[in-house]
């Protein structure tokens, strides 16, 4: 017997301009979330919000803050 995975999951990548990317996650074809991912000025930061909705049906926002140290 061969198994595979229960879901699919696809990503779309669209650039918005020269230092921004907005990244759509889909699962079996349905929105999972969507992140904006932007890179600063100085190439030194690179900042993430995504949007999805949490197991309740809730809007759930997170932001991640990457920071090149050298």
């Amino acid at each position: 017997m061969v198994q595979g995975i229960d879901e699919y999951m696809t990503y779309a990548y669209k650039q918005l301009d020269a230092r921004t990317y907005e990244i759509v996650a889909k699962t079996d074809g349905h929105v999972a979330a969507e992140a904006t991912v932007t890179i600063s000025l100085d190439g030194r930061t690179l900042t993430t919000v995504t949007h999805r909705k949490n197991g309740r049906g809730q809007d759930i926002t997170n932001t991640t803050i990457h920071d090149k140290v050298r």
